[in-house]
């Protein structure tokens, strides 16, 4: 374990106001060992950024654990805040879900009930968080993600998954929440769709002023995005870089995003990927976070800026 404590966090981190998600020093395990270690994340106000790294990596199992899904069974140690405010392990910030915090999950099916119309199912769901359905403005929603009107008086398994997908954006827009998780909201979707996503989701930002993080293994799609950007690799968090896509901090992010499978050699001394790493006869310990213009790395000597290839 990297030596850092759970009430001083690095110092890259700005402190001023608190923001509006915080995780410090976390750690997840079930029997047989570890599953995601010492991860520092925050999410300021108005912030709109990315989670990337290969799949598999722990991305939507750190959403789970943000929104409080963890199931028992786990252990968990660290301390996850919203707006400075500590709140449970592992329930998270239950009381929070729907109008402070709200969740566009993986599989789009878990959003609806199979027996309602989508609009029967809009309208309820958006009372029980104290909003009124606006129906005029859910149409347009829809028409801009290529979707016909007639979709709001469709059951959920008439709509093929890539539909459902982007109903289901737009039932995580129709909240009042301040930080929008969305875990892999275009993985149904071709290019042009995948466009008209993003669109709607930076345009009711500039409205509403909230904050997002989206997970994904696209990270095209997410250099489109303002950041900051998070790279992740089997449970840790290696880089947070707000000009991740023109120049990556540790050399494992910069081969996966030249599209390199990215996979370090297992070592018994320091950091995984010592064996391929130039520094490999200087770089003996496991590295701490180091920080860097626009982020930190977890890289005693990361690398120099270099854009992946197109």
């Amino acid at each position: 374990m990297s030596r850092s404590s759970q009430d001083s966090p690095p110092s890259v981190f700005p402190l001023s106001d608190p923001p509006l998600l915080e995780i410090r020093g976390l750690h997840l395990r079930k029997e047989g060992g570890p599953l995601l270690r010492d991860l520092w994340l925050k999410v300021l106000a108005c912030e709109g950024g990315s989670l990337v790294g290969p799949s598999g990596a722990g991305k939507s199992l750190l959403a789970d654990l943000i929104l409080g899904f963890i199931p028992s069974g786990f252990q968990v140690e660290g301390t996850l805040l919203w707006r400075g405010e500590k709140l449970p392990l592992p329930q998270g910030p239950l009381p929070l879900r729907g109008r402070q915090i709200s969740y566009l999950p993986q599989t789009p099916e878990e959003c609806f009930d199979p027996c309602q119309t989508v609009e029967r199912h809009l309208r309820e769901f958006t009372a029980a968080l104290g909003v009124a359905f606006d129906r005029q403005k859910t149409l347009q929603a829809l028409r801009l993600l290529d979707l016909p009107d007639r979709t709001l008086s469709r059951y959920p398994f008439e709509l093929s998954s890539g539909m459902l997908q982007r109903v289901a954006l737009v039932r995580t827009l129709s909240t009042p929440a301040q930080l929008l998780v969305l875990d892999e909201p275009t993985s149904s979707q071709d290019e042009g769709r995948s466009s008209l996503m993003l669109e709607l989701i930076l345009q009711e930002q500039k409205i509403r002023r909230f904050s997002f993080l989206m997970i994904t293994h696209k990270w095209r799609e997410a250099s489109s995005l303002s950041g900051p950007h998070r790279v992740m690799r089997k449970g840790e968090l290696l880089e947070e870089n707000r000009a991740l896509f023109q120049g990556a901090f540790h050399p494992w992010s910069r081969e996966w995003l030249k599209g390199g499978s990215g996979e370090g050699e297992p070592s018994r001394e320091g950091c995984f990927w010592r064996e391929r790493c130039l520094q490999k006869e200087r770089c003996l310990e496991a590295p701490l976070r180091k920080e860097l213009p626009g982020g930190w790395v977890r890289c005693a000597y990361p690398c120099s800026q270099e854009p992946p290839a197109s």
